[in-house]
């Protein structure tokens, strides 16, 4: 049970940190990196370091397909 809430607090932070990136495009890099190290530090503080290393790799990952 313990995994499985970790695993959707890393998915919705993750998707969180999609739709923000997508949303704050157009407003600067200032707001958009703002809001990509919010998410980050929220994901690291509620389902710990690993948590925010997988949000943080998934989104280099992502960020460099398209």
């Amino acid at each position: 049970m313990k995994k499985t809430i970790w695993i959707v607090r890393t998915a919705v932070c993750l998707a969180l940190l999609l739709v923000l990136q997508v949303a704050t495009k157009s407003l600067g890099q200032f707001v958009t990196g703002s809001c990509v190290n919010l998410v980050l530090a929220m994901a690291a503080l509620t389902g710990g370091v690993w948590s925010g290393v997988i949000v943080a790799v998934s989104r280099k990952t992502s960020k460099a397909a398209k």
